[in-house]
């Protein structure tokens, strides 16, 4: 019997319903590996696009001379980074208490760029990440990282798609409100 070969797992996280269920689906079905086995690296990407971290009333004030935009912008990504450190932190924690070689980093940029670099730079042997599982029309229009990912990536990529009927919210249904027929004589 041959022993299992120690593998580098990047899991994308961007902190959405997608990514905790690709995650849970990780832990549940032994995609990844405890121990030394599996080093998983819990990666989310800030994205710094301006129009990301500015609302239009700020862009307009930038655009028409406000020199306060260099470190307003600096001081605002440095924010969402550290929210984002904290996020993926507790990733992190997760993992390490069950068992898993676990460590967290953060990027900065366009996500579908950053996590191809990384899982080159990196020699990265598996991207696990969720999915919202968009239909063909919707990627196109909206875009999708996975998508990208999945047409771009040389390494071996695990996208994970939530059930349907996990994505339907828990709305209440009326009760019929249709008025029984009398009959008539």
């Amino acid at each position: 019997m041959s022993t299992p070969t120690p593998r580098k797992v990047l899991l994308a996280y961007d902190h959405s319903r997608n990514s905790d269920h690709a995650v849970d689906v990780c832990i549940a079905q032994n995609l990844i590996q405890k121990a030394e086995l599996d080093h998983i690296i819990v990666v989310m990407v800030v994205n710094e696009e301006l129009s990301h971290v500015y609302n239009s009333i700020e862009l307009q004030a930038a655009h028409y001379g406000a020199n306060w935009l260099a470190e307003d912008y600096d001081r605002r990504i440095k924010a969402v980074e550290m929210g984002a450190q904290g996020v993926v932190s507790d990733v992190v924690r997760k993992l390490k208490g069950l068992g898993y070689t676990a460590e967290g980093v953060i990027l900065r940029g366009e996500p579908r760029e950053e996590l191809l670099i990384y899982c080159t730079k990196h020699h990265i042997d598996l991207l696990i990440a969720g999915s919202r599982g968009l239909g063909f029309f919707k990627r196109q229009l909206l875009g999708s990282v996975t998508d990208h990912l999945a047409h771009h990536l040389t390494t071996t990529n695990l996208l994970i798609i939530k059930p349907a009927e996990e994505h339907k919210t828990n709305a209440t249904v009326a009760p019929e409100t249709t008025p029984p027929v009398a009959a008539t004589e």
